[in-house]
């Protein structure tokens, strides 16, 4: 090895002739943008080392010559040397990772931290259904999010996927179900009414019935020859009411202030007309007549779980210690059975115990509960499957509005076009059998587009591709892959993952593999054919712990091994300080993430925590006894990435879109893992990646303007102004340099239009407040950032 000298490094400038960016697929997990899957990990580059011994081509310069064009560079060598080069003037700064961006060479590609579960980078969800496929900056687009099908797990993915979320979305650890209706999500349909739309409009809920309590608002709960409350007699030949039924999804959009205005729904003619079994209770008939008095010392409440004595009293102390008609202690029934109506346990009531006589009066509360879960209409799916998670709203006393929560979270399910229930009569007193109806969605999902936000380094416009199959084994598990390629073929990568749910909350287990390979195809460099390849490997497991249509809370755990390689020509060859002398880039992480998503009237919140923990297993690059420096990065670190998104409706035609990342490291990081700004998925008007260090935050701020609508009211034609800025530094003791102004902004103007259903187009203009010397020549340089994207 031969040492190079200051002197040499200071003869040669690249900053004419090499303008900084990052390779393809070098996305980072907190750049709201679509992240590539790349799985190499090189270090950052430093050629200063490339030395050979003869001029090997034209761009190689014998040692001491000063060609007009380069000036002196004080950045300092690398101190890394192949062996089988001769010192020649090669500055630093030629192959800086800056410059390449060492993603080229390292997995940056494949941001580790962003395949960890949800992360809800640029996307977040999108209050109007005008994307149905994930638009390069945008935000939030909760039920048009569709992967850059190349990036299928560390797509960022928001938080709020609605039904309409494709396949390519559903990684494991970014798949954050949506649980608000996309048509919710519309500024004119964020009213309250619609976020708590009731998917069952039984009678006994109209208004005009909550006054008092009436016997046969259950009619239609309870078995037909089953006896009535002993509160109200009723004929033997009445007619029961319609059974309570859960409309189809068209009327989850209906607005309930006004329950009255919806349509009748027809009685289930398959309602149970059995006699029930003899150990039905029979009717309790109170023999005194209504005008008789009872002498009342007490009232016993029996059979009651949800209704403490607080509650009570009011209603019973009254009665107590009085002597009292018969007709008193059927309002206390009556009063009983409303309090449970009240609170939505339409299947409960309370009736008087026989026989009455004076002293101790007792009342039994019969709390309603589900005697079967009936699904109709599936065909590969296992109907476990639904049964399982409605049974999470089904608990007794039967509460409608739980009930309603698990039908809203099966309708946003991607495995179904459309569910509807119905309760019909059970075969005992109090039991109900409700009947689920699903109608399954097209397995097959997909999408395909071209965009400019890959590196310019390895060619900036790419053409990416998904395609994704749900209910693989009629368990709801997906399997997805996904392809991208830059135009010049300087960067392709494939991904291929498996998401499994494991239970009825939604637990997911995701399994990925990723491959990825680059090459600078950067003119000035070519003789020197620089290339990377790396591999990605994961498994990750999401559970959540609360799961509403409102909010959901979740915690995930995952382990990502990486290996990455670069060479030259002269072979294997390591970049910047990090790698090992093979250029090899080895790293095994676990992650620990935490994600919390809230919707209310005027929009939503999505709160994202990650942490990162490389450990040294699976020899991961290690260089804490390093001759080169101890204090390279290598494969054991900290760090902890946390984002906020809010997307806040200002009026039916305006929304605001406001999202910030930040992240903190306790060491040196080896590129794949560093903060990335820069491009049309980060901060606009610079090129893709063009600043990284250990540390940096980045703060988004959007208004989507709404021009234009189609018949159907949605927005097909959107004005995006926007303001970026961000800022990354380097721990004190890395080695490796950072480049000059490391705080950047952009404000500039988007554009967003779907000129037929699934095809989304955008572009997008940044100018640039913050001059970088290192500025290029590229579309990307200008400002300038399109996306064309069709969902099939």
């Amino acid at each position: 090895m031969v040492p190079t000298t200051q002197k040499s490094e200071e003869a040669v400038s690249t900053k004419d002739k090499l303008k900084r960016d990052r390779l393809n697929g070098e996305s980072v997990n907190h750049q709201p943008s679509v992240v590539k899957p790349s799985t190499s990990q090189s270090a950052k580059v430093k050629p200063s080392n490339l030395k050979p011994s003869t001029p090997q081509s034209a761009n190689v310069k014998p040692l001491n010559p000063k060609p007009s064009n380069l000036k002196p560079s004080n950045v300092r060598p690398s101190g890394i040397e192949a062996s089988i080069l001769v010192p020649i003037q090669w500055q630093a700064t030629l192959l800086r990772p800056v410059n390449f961006q060492t993603s080229i060479f390292d997995s940056i590609v494949i941001q580790p931290r962003i395949f960890g579960s949800p992360t809800f980078s640029r996307s977040v969800f999108y209050p109007t259904p005008l994307n149905r496929t994930t638009q390069p900056t945008s935000l939030l687009q909760p039920t048009l999010l569709q992967p850059q099908p190349p990036q299928i797990v560390n797509l960022q993915t928001s938080l709020i996927q609605p039904r309409e979320v494709k396949p390519g979305n559903l990684q494991a650890a970014n798949l954050q179900p949506s649980l608000i209706q996309p048509a919710v999500l519309k500024p004119e349909n964020l009213q309250a009414a619609n976020l708590q739309a009731s998917l069952i409009q039984p009678a006994a809920l109209r208004p005009s019935n909550r006054q008092a309590f009436n016997p046969q608002q259950f009619a239609q709960i309870i078995p037909q020859n089953s006896p009535p409350s002993t509160s109200s007699p009723t004929n033997s030949g009445e007619t029961p009411a319609n059974p309570p039924t859960f409309p189809p999804s068209s009327t989850q959009q209906q607005t309930q202030e006004n329950p009255e205005t919806i349509n009748p729904i027809a009685p289930d003619t398959t309602q149970n007309t059995e006699t029930p079994s003899p150990s039905t209770p029979p009717s309790p008939t109170i023999s005194p007549s209504s005008s008789e008095t009872i002498a009342v010392e007490q009232i016993e409440v029996i059979g009651s779980t949800i209704l403490d004595q607080d509650e009570l009293n009011p209603i019973l102390q009254p009665l107590e210690g009085r002597t009292v008609t018969l007709e008193e202690l059927r309002g206390v029934a009556d009063a009983i059975s409303q309090l449970y109506l009240d609170r939505g346990f339409i299947t409960s009531r309370a009736v008087l115990v026989e026989p009455i006589s004076s002293g101790v009066v007792k009342v039994q509360v019969i709390e309603g509960s589900l005697q079967e879960i009936q699904v109709e209409g599936t065909r590969r799916l296992n109907p476990n499957y639904v049964r399982s998670r409605i049974r999470l709203g089904a608990k007794v006393p039967l509460n409608t509005a739980a009930l309603e929560d698990q039908l809203r979270l099966l309708r946003i399910d991607p495995l179904f076009e459309n569910v509807e229930a119905s309760l019909r009569a059970g075969t005992e007193l109090g039991q109900s059998i409700l009947v689920v109806r699903v109608s399954e969605a097209d397995p097959f999902d997909g999408s395909v587009g071209i965009d400019n936000y890959s590196p310019p380094s390895v060619g900036s416009e790419r053409m990416t591709g998904n395609v994704s199959y749900r209910n693989l084994t009629g368990l709801g598990d997906q399997i997805s892959l996904g392809y991208n390629r830059t135009t010049v073929g300087g960067a392709e990568t494939w991904d291929l993952s498996y998401l499994i749910p494991i239970n009825a909350k939604n637990g997911t287990i995701q399994l990925r593999a990723s491959r990825n390979r680059n090459e600078v195809i950067v003119e000035e460099f070519r003789e020197l054919d620089i290339r990377g390849e790396s591999e990605l490997y994961e498994i990750n497991y999401r559970q959540p712990f609360i799961r509403t249509p409102r909010e959901e809370l979740a915690l995930s755990l995952g382990f990502t091994f990486q290996d990455g390689q670069t060479f030259t020509f002269a072979g294997p060859t390591p970049f910047g300080i990090g790698p090992d002398e093979e250029g090899v880039s080895r790293t095994s992480v676990f992650k620990f993430g935490q994600d919390y998503t809230r919707r209310d009237v005027s929009g939503a919140w999505a709160f994202r925590s990650l942490f990162s923990f490389g450990t040294g297993l699976f020899n991961a690059t290690e260089n804490s006894e390093s001759e080169i420096d101890e204090n390279a990065p290598d494969g054991q670190f900290i760090s902890w990435l946390a984002q906020i998104q809010r997307v806040q409706v200002l009026n039916p035609d305006n929304f605001l879109i406001i999202q910030a990342d930040l992240q903190l490291g306790l060491d040196g990081l080896l590129p794949a893992q560093q903060f990335v700004i820069g491009g049309g998925q980060s901060v606009r008007g610079y090129r893709q990646n063009v600043r990284a260090g250990d540390n940096g935050f980045r703060i988004s701020i959007e208004d989507r303007i709404t021009l234009e609508r189609d018949e159907a009211g949605v927005a097909t034609f959107l004005l995006a102004p926007f303001l970026d800025v961000g800022y990354v530094w380097n721990r004190g003791n890395n080695p490796n340099l950072l480049q000059d102004k490391t705080f950047i902004a952009g404000l500039g103007l988007g554009l967003l239009w779907e000129p037929v259903p699934n095809l989304n187009l955008r572009l997008d203009y940044g100018l640039p407040l913050v001059e970088l010397d290192d500025r290029g020549t590229n579309a990307q340089d200008e400002g300038f950032y399109f996306s064309v994207n069709y969902n099939f």
